[in-house]
């Protein structure tokens, strides 16, 4: 019998992260694996493949049980688990009956009651904001976008539009799957200019692949003849300068769920960051913003289903939608009074135009009309 030439280029762990094509999913999904093969006293991830499918069984089983049971994890913290265990097996060719062990999991349920943040609580965010964690309260408000979107944006992905006052965002510009557009407040694009500038005072080079939230909070650590090149921040790091933020600026206490609920879980009203996406979400809603429009803003595709191969909404379709919200999701006063009055002046230079074009067009036929009468005659 001939022997195979056919050698394996790549061990099962990087079979694993190279099926994955979003960097923060590839992270997450990694680190949840690796809790899996600490859980099993194991080395190697080979060997989660050399034991045999009922052993394999047995273990995600157990694994399932300790998240539920000892770390108290909720239900979709353990699908956080479960999914990349499972997939591990499934990119290295391991049958197992997913159907029965997905029974193992504790139903989806939720822990705790969360809310909205109040206009109060959201002031209170930005009065105790620096200029870098002013940005991203007001970027995560006025977008909708995930913190890992955040994160991972770079000024290249921004464009200012001179006629609204605003940036235009490209999420996840680097995944074509995951790629989409969003906007952001003049408010926002205000900040988001005093910040840069105040970057580029410390001495920071910017360029269209710096980051949009810098690495270091203050600019001027740089030293200037170094022109060192601030890194990303990733969504851990992100959602921890909120939280610290959140705790400055005494949003709300903490408290500590009762143990007939989850022992030694903290309990917070509004979820860190993500409150902000749903905030987002609330007010193009009660702003009659388009359903699929607003989808689409917040990134979504799968809620979108069969619309998004029959409706693509133009970035100015999705423009002049935005703007429907735009004042619900302006946080000064002063900042709303500005924009109202901008978008004013913008509607009467359209009307004036309009009534120049009407006005010019009547006297063209007036004196068209004349020209004939005199003929006439």
């Amino acid at each position: 019998m001939q022997k195979s030439r056919f050698v394996k280029r790549y061990s099962p762990y990087e079979t694993f992260t190279k099926s994955i094509r979003n960097e923060i999913t590839r992270k997450k999904y990694s680190e949840s694996l690796a809790n899996f093969l600490k859980f099993c006293d194991f080395e190697r991830y080979e060997q989660l493949l050399e034991i045999s499918d009922t052993e394999k069984a047995e273990a995600i089983k157990e694994f399932l049980v300790y998240l539920d049971s000892e770390r108290k994890l909720s239900s979709s913290s353990i699908n956080n688990h479960y999914y990349p265990i499972k997939l591990f097996y499934e990119v290295n060719n391991v049958l197992l009956n997913w159907k029965q062990l997905s029974r193992n999991k504790p139903r989806l349920q939720r822990i705790v009651d969360d809310r909205l943040y109040t206009d109060t609580e959201i002031k209170r965010f930005i009065d105790h904001a620096n200029i870098r964690e002013k940005v991203v309260i007001l970027v995560l408000l006025s977008t909708g976008m995930r913190v890992g979107g955040l994160a991972s944006l770079a000024l290249k992905d921004m464009t200012y539009i001179e006629n609204y006052h605003l940036y235009k965002f490209l999420v996840y510009s680097d995944d074509l799957a995951e790629r989409y557009t969003t906007f952001c407040t003049p408010e926002c694009a205000a900040a988001i200019r005093v910040y840069l500038d105040y970057r580029k005072n410390g001495g920071e080079e910017i360029t269209g692949d710096s980051p949009l939230i810098a690495q270091i909070a203050d600019p001027f650590t740089y030293k200037r003849n170094q022109k060192q090149k601030p890194g990303f921040l990733t969504s851990d790091a992100l959602t921890h300068v909120v939280n610290r933020l959140q705790q400055k600026a005494a949003i709300f206490k903490k408290e500590k769920l009762s143990p007939q609920k989850k022992k030694g879980r903290i309990h917070k009203p509004a979820m860190c960051c993500h409150s902000f996406r749903k905030i987002f979400n609330t007010r193009c809603i009660e702003n009659n913003v388009n359903a699929i429009v607003k989808e689409t803003l917040l990134g979504h595709k799968t809620k979108l289903g069969l619309d998004i191969h029959y409706f693509r909404p133009t970035e100015q379709q999705l423009l002049q939608e935005y703007l429907k919200v735009l004042d619900a999701l302006t946080v000064n006063e002063e900042n709303r009074l500005k924009t109202e009055n901008t978008m004013l002046k913008q509607e009467m230079e359209k009307t004036d135009k309009l009534m120049t074009q009407i006005l010019e067009k009547f006297n063209a036929w007036e004196n068209t009309t004349k020209v004939e009468q005199n003929h006439h005659r």
